[in-house]
């Protein structure tokens, strides 16, 4: 996979050593040429120019069909027991 991240916006927070980083990663899946976007956000801590922590999040929809595991993620959560009543 080949892929680049664009589109990035940096916001700000009222807490000053937080950073969240909105972006996308764009490429190509190799094997099949399919070109693809996939959505992201970083969220950091940064403090005396350092990051101390990083959490990261994705479209997890996008991502898996992307590997082409999106049938094999649909089949394991159709396989979790409901708790509802």
């Amino acid at each position: 996979m080949q892929r680049r991240a664009t589109n990035i916006t940096i916001h700000e927070t009222t807490d000053p050593e937080v950073i969240i980083a909105e972006f996308e990663y764009q490429g190509t899946v190799a094997d099949t040429g399919e070109r693809f976007a996939l959505p992201g956000i970083f969220v950091l801590r940064v403090r005396d120019s350092e990051i101390v922590s990083s959490h990261d999040y994705f479209d997890h929809l996008t991502a898996a069909r992307i590997r082409g595991q999106l049938d094999g993620l649909v089949a394991a959560v159709k396989a979790v027991p409901s708790t509802s009543t």
